[in-house]
């Protein structure tokens, strides 16, 4: 997973597809760099992130019980779509690019 940590916000990039297969180790390896890094914000880079099952929402919202406040930025119209659907654009933030 790559990810970056600059002035207290933690960007992880997200790609490929999410799946049952392996939101289990994604949840797992972004918590612990939430509990290593200790960010005041998250925001899950998205603009490579083909698809997401429900267990990779179910991934992204046990994130956001973590951390205030979290973005999901640059996801595709469909992904986009998927969090609209779910109703989790009242959970975390969405933003485009």
């Amino acid at each position: 997973m790559n990810y970056s940590m600059e002035n207290s916000q933690l960007t992880i990039c997200l790609d490929g597809k999410i799946t049952a297969a392996n939101a289990p180790q994604l949840s797992k390896d972004a918590m612990g760099l939430i509990a290593k890094e200790h960010p005041t914000s998250v925001v899950l880079d998205a603009s490579s992130l083909e698809y997401i099952s429900s267990a990779g929402l179910r991934a992204v919202v046990n994130l956001a019980k973590s951390v205030e406040n979290i973005t999901i930025q640059g996801a595709s119209p469909e992904v986009h779509e998927v969090f609209y659907l779910t109703g989790l654009d009242h959970i975390v933030r969405l933003e485009e690019g």
